[in-house]
């Protein structure tokens, strides 16, 4: 019973952790109540996260490109494995969640129950060790990029830019960034 009750508590932390990665994908856009819709339709989930997962890359790189030209320091930047925590989710599912009726041999047999704790076990440690050792899904949004810095995203975003391009052009409007601070909202 207690790697089922783990395999609940691993699927809903990488729906949370997938919830965080489509905010910083989609910005402030993405409201928790068409998130809720999501998780309901296992089918609807899936398309959202194949829909979001290129921009959410393409972002967190956009976000590392940053931190490489910015004077001053950044904490590391994660960019999740959306493909490998959909395995972790699905396989959670599958194995320890959805009940297809007791199988006629082998359920809770100390062969099943390891391969079971190992697959948690191994799937936790990757979630944790990103989590503890690589920091941040991103430092910045793009609903909170400056202007000229948000005009740089979309060209990189669409791929107008490439990587190179993108950093030259961060170093540059870096002097006129710095004369002009963006005002502060409250």
């Amino acid at each position: 019973m207690a790697l089922h009750y783990a395999a609940l508590h691993l699927r809903l932390g990488v729906e949370h952790l997938w919830f965080q990665i489509f905010r910083v994908a989609r910005g402030a856009i993405l409201s928790r109540a068409e998130y809720d819709k999501a998780l309901n339709n296992a089918t609807k989930l899936y398309k959202l996260i194949d829909s979001m997962a290129p921009n959410y890359r393409k972002f967190a790189e956009f976000d590392q490109i940053i931190s490489s030209v910015d004077s001053q320091p950044h904490p590391p930047t994660i960019v999740w494995d959306i493909d490998k925590l959909k395995r972790i989710h699905g396989e959670c599912g599958n194995r320890l969640l959805h009940f297809g009726g007791i199988p006629d041999a082998g359920y809770l047999s100390s062969a099943w129950t390891e391969d079971h704790l190992r697959f948690l076990s191994d799937s936790t440690q990757w979630m944790w060790r990103n989590m503890t050792t690589r920091g941040n899904l991103i430092v910045y949004r793009p609903e909170g990029l400056k202007p000229q810095t948000h005009a740089i995203w979309e060209a990189f975003r669409k791929g107008e830019i490439d990587e190179e391009s993108t950093r030259l052009r961060l170093k540059i409007i870096q002097p006129i960034l710095a004369k002009h601070p963006q005002p502060q909202t409250g």
